[in-house]
């Protein structure tokens, strides 16, 4: 069977398209209450974890087109497992960028989306990715 010829699985097509039309519209109608140059100390900040939400949708979309020739079931996976894995990486990039000062103003919307955006492209290794970063930062015992 050749490239041109492979079949499409539609719901892989159908959900792409979902997790990355699905955060513009709803960008829009928070823009508002998304953008702001300093960070709120309330409840908003929230708004800025929905940013990071958002971004995740976006990588996650465009996975997601790109495995459309996988006639795997994705049913199960694409409505419960991958949202909650993309709120976990959202909630990671959120808190490390609201670590440093520096980026808790303006500066946090350019940080944080390309963190959230690819690794959410790269979901499905995201736990080896951790799992790989944390040897590495655990302190030496008894140096």
């Amino acid at each position: 069977m050749t490239e041109q010829t492979k079949k499409i699985n539609g719901w892989r097509i159908f959900f792409a398209i979902l997790y990355f039309v699905l955060p513009i519209i709803l960008t829009w109608l928070l823009s508002d209450k998304l953008f702001y140059s300093a960070e709120k100390k309330d409840i908003q900040s929230l708004y800025r974890l929905l940013w990071c939400y958002f971004c995740s949708m976006w990588g996650f979309a465009l996975i997601a087109f790109y495995w459309r020739h996988v006639t795997v079931s994705v049913l199960p996976e694409y409505l419960t497992h991958y949202p909650i894995m993309l709120l976990v990486i959202a909630s990671l990039v959120f808190s490390i960028t609201h670590l440093f000062e520096k980026t808790t103003s303006y500066l946090f919307y350019y940080v944080s989306f390309g963190p959230c955006f690819i690794l959410s492209f790269l979901v499905d290794e995201f736990w080896a990715i951790i799992r790989s970063i944390l040897p590495k930062l655990k302190p030496k015992i008894g140096e």
